[in-house]
């Protein structure tokens, strides 16, 4: 899993994996053509106060789903599910628990807009890359004007003309602008 998910994901996941170690029976309740209805147990001081839950596995698509929704919230494999998969002896966790989100690669693919359509870049840089190089620049400058009045208004002028500069370099290229936002500090 290390090599699949993200350092912060791994961590929960290892949570839900030290948690499954509490239920101690995976029974059958029922069973058709389609699915099984398993019983989970977990462990108790006694017997008698032993916590009761069910699992539906699907058998045409191998999924199974814990009333907990666990993995339909968190998108990370709860521990019910880890259990059950250990009890019916499958060692490794299935690729449809392993969402694409929690990835180390999931940052590497393609990007895709509203509409479903790849959004490509022109030339070596992403435009991500470059949004991240200017915000961070960007956000250096401000820290530095907003120490004074002056290098405040300096800035202020300065970003004004810079935006006037780009909208003309923009129109020049035939570069569509992206709308403004609506809220505008003045």
């Amino acid at each position: 899993m290390r090599e699949v998910y993200t350092k912060e994901i791994i961590l929960k996941f290892q949570d839900q994996v030290v948690k499954s170690t509490a239920y101690l029976k995976c029974e059958t309740l029922k069973e058709d053509e389609h699915e099984c209805v398993y019983t989970v147990l977990r462990a108790a001081d006694d017997e008698q106060s032993w916590k009761v839950r069910h699992i539906i596995h699907n058998k045409v698509s191998g999924f199974a789903k814990y009333s907990c929704g666990g993995f339909e919230v968190e998108g990370i494999a709860c521990r019910h599910i880890i259990f059950f998969f250990r009890s019916i002896n499958i060692v490794h966790l299935p690729s449809e628990y392993i969402l694409e989100r929690w990835n180390k690669n999931a940052k590497v693919g393609g990007v895709w807009d509203d509409d479903g359509i790849e959004v490509r870049d022109v030339g070596d840089k992403s435009l991500m890359m470059r949004y991240i190089q200017l915000s961070q620049l960007s956000q250096t400058v401000i820290d530095e004007a907003s120490l004074s009045e002056e290098s405040t208004k300096y800035l202020t002028n300065g970003l004004h003309s810079f935006r006037l500069g780009i909208k003309e370099l923009l129109t020049s290229l035939g570069v569509e602008e992206v709308p403004a936002t609506k809220k505008r500090i003045t």
